[in-house]
């Protein structure tokens, strides 16, 4: 490995560095989770998939289904229940808790559709 410097207009040399290209995706929470259950309950497919390179790619993929199932859900769900803008105007601490009801429904649905399967 050949290090290359620059010289600073006070005569230090600095070394020219790169931070390194990131190489994996970027997996987020549900792709974390997906990695967490596959480790704990799909040992076989969890190192099948390590071995091939497919892992990552895998997970990134999954997170990005679940965050655009889990929006959906919320959407569909909140809307069905009447939480909306007006009662959030109306009464912001119902507001809060129904959505937070609504959330914990569609993170429960996305994980029994895609995470733990």
């Amino acid at each position: 490995m050949k290090i290359t410097y620059r010289e600073t207009p006070e005569g230090y040399l600095l070394p020219n560095l790169a931070a390194p290209m990131k190489t994996t995706p970027d997996i987020g929470t549900w792709g974390r989770r997906r990695k967490k259950y596959l480790q704990n309950h799909q040992k076989g497919m969890y190192a099948e998939m390590k071995t091939e390179g497919t892992l990552f790619s895998h997970l990134a993929e999954t997170n990005q289904q679940a965050e655009a199932m889990w929006a959906r859900l919320v959407e569909q769900l909140a809307k069905s229940q009447g939480v909306d803008g007006a009662m959030k105007r109306r009464d912001p601490m119902e507001w809060v808790g129904r959505m937070n009801a609504v959330r914990s429904q569609a993170t429960e649905m996305v994980d029994d559709e895609l995470i733990y399967v």
